[in-house]
């Protein structure tokens, strides 16, 4: 039995305001920072991301922290990698 159509929607729809980065229609970014973490279940989208953005030259800096995964930077003060990205997104936004 197929589910209602209420119930469902379009695998991938081109929009000016899309769910995911993956299928972002505006790559208009000047400097970007990505912070990535090994185990996290957006990494792959991240990924993909990541190659449109310099596909489409934006300056990017792509960083991956080990052993974490998704949401690692609410363990600060317990994983040192949390500190580090919250260091790395401050002199980030300070460069600006």
């Amino acid at each position: 039995m197929l589910a209602p159509p209420s119930l469902l929607r379009p695998r991938w729809q081109a929009s000016s305001r899309p769910d995911s980065m993956v299928v972002a229609l505006d790559l208009t970014f000047r400097e970007t920072l990505l912070i990535e973490a090994e185990f996290d279940f957006f990494r792959v989208g991240m990924d993909i991301f990541a190659v449109r953005l310099a596909q489409n030259h934006v300056d990017l800096s792509v960083i991956e922290y080990c052993g974490c995964d998704h949401g690692f930077l609410d363990q600060l003060g317990v994983l040192p990698q949390a500190q580090d990205a919250l260091r790395v997104i401050g002199d980030a936004i300070r460069s600006v």
